[in-house]
């Protein structure tokens, strides 16, 4: 078993309260460990050079608007930073009227604390989790989509395969072959 697969199968959440905010105590990956303290040094200044929607494209927020409407189901933003694509999927598609009958739940998730206290402070109607790629904790085929928007860049080529399968298992898709 690589230790990324171990890792997936080993990790455990709590929630300890933080500067006014819940986050999550997750045993780390050391890949994940040196990408959340690099985003964790600089979150302030991402936040502020790209925390907000507008600040996006409008052709990125058409296609993903696209995707969005067009996905049924739960979905999840996964590497969501500040949170401003899972509020766009979220409240996006409630005010343009394409919510299906039923509850539909967005969620965001991110290795990067300081991305999740601030997200959870502007947008504490919307559920975010810190966690891992290679185990995500969510159910098997609990969600109708992922986007994963510039979120796996930081993935060496041989550990893509892991995180596949582990989107692949929340979709309740066919298990991946690497």
């Amino acid at each position: 078993m690589s230790d990324s697969a171990n890792f997936a199968q080993q990790q455990r959440y709590r929630r300890e309260p933080m500067d006014s905010c819940e986050i999550d105590v997750v045993p780390r990956d050391p890949g994940d460990a040196a990408i959340a303290a690099a985003y964790d040094a600089r979150a302030a200044e991402y936040i502020e050079i790209a925390g907000s929607i507008d600040q996006m494209d409008a052709a990125d927020r058409s296609l993903i608007g696209q995707w969005r409407d067009s996905t049924p189901g739960n979905l999840l933003d996964a590497g969501c930073g500040p949170g401003l694509w899972t509020v766009f999927l979220h409240d996006g598609h409630r005010e343009e009227g394409h919510r299906e009958e039923g509850h539909r739940e967005v969620a965001g998730l991110d290795i990067s604390a300081e991305f999740l206290v601030s997200a959870r402070r502007r947008l504490p109607h919307l559920r975010f989790e810190q966690g891992s790629f290679r185990a995500l904790p969510f159910d098997d085929a609990s969600l109708g989509g992922i986007l994963a928007w510039y979120s796996l860049i930081h993935t060496p080529p041989e550990e893509v395969p892991v995180i596949l399968t582990e989107f692949a298992r929340v979709l309740g898709l066919p298990e991946a072959h690497s």
